[in-house]
Parts: C-alpha cells; structure tokens; sequence
C-alpha cells in the first residue's frame, strides 16, 4: 500500500496539469478531479492509520482482546 506521502505527491503532480483546464469549464472540473482526489487521499489516510493501529495491537498483544475494537472505535 502506498504511503500518504505517496499520495500527497501524487496530488501534488496532478496539480501540476492544471494549466491543461484553464478555460472556465475546465476549471471546474480540475476542482472537481482535484476535490475527489484529495477525499480519495483521505480515505487512503485513513485505511493507512487503521492498519497501523492494528498492527500495533498485535505486537501489543491484545488484538483479539474484546476491547481491542473501541480502540479502534470513532466514537471513543
């Protein structure tokens, strides 16, 4: 799985192409393309952060512990 420098990167280099959609229309959908794909990287973030703590559990040893999942929980 790539790193969320990875995809900072790659959002970065689409920014890049920007000049490609200078007319109004074009714009737009640049935000657009640029608006997805910084929710996309958040999800990535997310997923990344999620396997982290799991790993974590399981060199804390206490991944199949019943409270392992609140840790994992958002709404602690």
């Amino acid at each position: 799985m790539p790193s969320s420098n990875d995809d900072k990167k790659s959002r970065y280099a689409a920014a890049l192409f920007k000049n490609l959609f200078e007319r109004k229309r074009k714009g737009r959908q640049f935000k657009k393309f640029a608006a997805a794909f910084e929710e996309f990287q958040d999800q990535l973030g997310a997923l990344d952060g999620l396997t982290t703590a799991m790993q974590m559990l399981e060199r804390l040893g206490v991944v199949n512990d019943p409270g392992a999942v609140t840790l994992l929980s958002k709404d602690t």
